[in-house]
């Protein structure tokens, strides 16, 4: 490379910013609405919801344990909602609710995502399984109406 092509190139990547500077600056925030119907919620947005749902479960399976026979899922799911609103209308931020979730159960933002990953895949499990015994006794009650038709 030239002496001249080299400082070319070091005055080129001298007028780039770094990254850092570019959040040092204020730059004009991307709206939304250049992306219309197809604009997704910020990141921290989506989270919520996960961690709402993970920590509602680590706690109702906690109370469960601790109160047996005795505990009611859909009154836990009120009280959860009377304590800690809705992922719709919070009662807390995403930061306070992760706080709550380490010093309870030592769980992190990673782990509480997990938990609601996998407890996703549970219901799905079940919802298929679900669906497949009620597809098997539509079977059985068929054939036993095929096999009442007197012919």
């Amino acid at each position: 490379m030239t002496a001249t092509k080299t400082k070319q190139t070091e005055t080129s990547f001298k007028e780039i910013k770094s990254s850092e500077q570019l959040t040092q600056e204020k730059l004009p925030v991307i709206s939304d609405e250049v992306l219309g119907e197809f604009a997704i919620s910020d990141y921290h947005e989506r989270l919520y919801p996960k961690v709402y749902y993970a920590l509602r479960e680590r706690l109702g399976y906690t109370a469960k344990g601790i109160l047996g026979e005795a505990f009611n899922w859909e009154a836990f799911k009120e009280k959860f909602k009377g304590a800690f609103g809705t992922p719709e209308e919070r009662k807390y931020t995403l930061e306070q609710m992760l706080d709550y979730a380490r010093r309870k159960f030592g769980m992190t933002l990673d782990d509480l995502v997990e938990a609601n990953k996998r407890s996703w895949e549970r219901r799905r499990a079940w919802e298929l399984q679900n669906q497949q015994a009620t597809q098997e006794i539509n079977i059985i009650k068929t054939q036993n109406d095929l096999e009442e038709i007197p012919y």
